[in-house]
């Protein structure tokens, strides 16, 4: 079996190992032999790498090994995997499973083709209906039959370091937008009770099959065909969750897009002051709502169960994203920029009070509602 690329995640020597007992475990399961290893298109968390049979189909294989957390997420895969095959007995938008080996924690998926939405959105390549396409996928996952699944592990940990601090080891290697911002956070007591109040919420409303950590690069898109990929946060939670992390992340692009010419937004000047930011924020922000409604009017029309308070969760969601995107982005540079603060403060008004702003972001009854770009009439300020 030949290497075809240097690839940390996916040519060492133990990953070489692990894919040859996979391309036994493949055998086994009446597939060719194996011919090719290649790295995978991305290096994650866990060690991935693609395989060429004798008969030239492909094979995505992930082995997951981050820490004691690979064995929950290699059973909530399988758990994906079982779901949907007892209940549509098809695999029309998620690779199917091909085998898997307990004591490698290894699953080999059908290759998915296709490109990564963020990459087509980045290159201004995303289909008009993606939003649509997109929402159908989600209601067909939260309608699955969700009594059987494990508890979503919740993922509100920055929460406990904004009211309890944050641990010795993680503190020593903060960047300096780190201290600065998380400073600023650990003071700002609306927000600390916002977002305990959203995981009270959460846990009262664990009702849905969901994914867990619904991002655009976990969409895939091929010949018109959508695919959902990435199952290790899969079980029963909040529907609000997936909603609005996904609207979240369309939000926090189309604010960061503030400062680029992408779409048919207008070139930035070269200095901003406090007007044209707020005007150009909310001119983007309208671009995005006008897919997150999209989202949400065709998400509804699919959804089965009845969820009267989905939206307002989902829009103090989408707040708590775009706070969580900016802790992220903290820990990437020096200095938070103006727009990436925007964002933040934009999140957390969100998140505070989204019943303000339900409607407006899109997620309410009435879609067509847009983004004043009056900061006294929105609160939104930058």
């Amino acid at each position: 079996m030949a290497i075809t690329a240097q690839h940390p995640a996916s040519t060492a020597p133990s990953t070489f190992e692990a894919a040859e007992q996979v391309n036994s475990l493949l055998k086994d399961s009446g597939y060719p032999q194996s011919i090719e290893i290649s790295p995978a298109a991305f290096a994650g968390r866990n060690d991935t790498w693609v395989m060429t049979l004798a008969d030239h189909t492909k094979v995505f294989v992930k082995r997951f090994v981050s820490g004691a957390s690979a064995a929950d997420a290699f059973e909530r895969s399988l758990m994906h995997e079982s779901t949907i095959t007892q209940v549509q007995g098809s695999h029309q938008t998620t690779p199917r499973v091909l085998a898997s080996d307990n004591n490698l924690k290894a699953i080999a998926f059908e290759y998915c083709a296709g490109t990564s939405v963020a990459h087509l959105l980045v290159d201004e390549m995303l289909p008009q209906n993606f939003a649509s396409m997109a929402a159908k996928v989600v209601a067909e996952l939260h309608n699955l039959p969700s009594d059987h699944l494990p508890e979503t592990k919740p993922v509100f940990g920055i929460v406990q370091m904004l009211r309890h601090g944050i641990p010795k080891n993680r503190y020593v290697d903060l960047t300096l937008a780190e201290l600065d911002l998380w400073s600023q956070l650990q003071q700002d007591e609306e927000l600390i009770c916002a977002a305990e109040d959203l995981l009270s919420d959460e846990k009262q409303n664990l009702t849905a099959a969901i994914h867990g950590d619904l991002r655009l690069d976990q969409f895939y898109l091929n010949d018109e065909q959508l695919m959902l990929l990435d199952w290790e946060d899969f079980g029963r939670g909040d529907a609000a969750r997936d909603v609005g992390m996904m609207a979240g992340e369309w939000l926090y692009r189309s604010i960061l897009d503030t400062v680029t010419s992408r779409g048919d937004g207008q070139r930035p000047p070269e200095k901003f002051n406090e007007q044209s930011a707020t005007t150009l924020i909310a001119a983007r922000m309208n671009e995005a709502t006008v897919h997150i409604g999209n989202f949400w009017k065709t998400y509804k029309n699919n959804r089965e169960a009845s969820d009267p308070n989905l939206g307002l969760r989902a829009t103090a969601r989408l707040g708590w994203h775009l706070v969580e995107r900016t802790i992220a982005r903290a820990g990437m540079v020096s200095k938070l920029s103006g727009i990436e603060r925007a964002a933040l403060s934009i999140g957390r008004r969100a998140l505070i009070t989204p019943d303000a702003y339900q409607a407006a972001l899109g997620l309410g009854e009435n879609t067509n509602e847009s983004i004043d770009n009056s900061t006294s009439s929105r609160g939104i300020t930058v």
